[in-house]
């Protein structure tokens, strides 16, 4: 079942983008599989990047049990996110 992911850092968000913006393309390059959609955005107080994956154990094995992925984003000095994960009910909106 697919699932949508949101992880939200807290901090100045100029410096978050930057270091997303330096760290995401070889991080993501240690993924086994990609997420089906990926968006990043700044909010006041840090940003948030939204992701919907496949299933659950893709988010995992991609992200969040993916030691060379995570070794990327601490090594960029990343800070603690939060993380909440939804099952996904509907994609999309029904055609017209």
């Amino acid at each position: 079942m697919p699932v949508l992911a949101i992880f939200k850092a807290e901090g100045d968000p100029d410096d978050l983008l930057a270091r997303y913006d330096r760290t995401l393309s070889a991080a993501s390059a240690s993924s086994p599989v990609r997420p089906e959609v990926h968006v990043c955005a700044r909010t006041d107080s840090g940003i948030v990047i939204v992701d919907v994956w496949a299933s659950r154990e893709d988010l995992l094995r991609g992200v969040v049990d993916n030691d060379e992925f995570q070794a990327r984003w601490s090594d960029a000095g990343w800070p603690e996110e939060v993380v909440d994960v939804y099952e996904i009910h509907n994609q999309g909106w029904p055609a017209m």
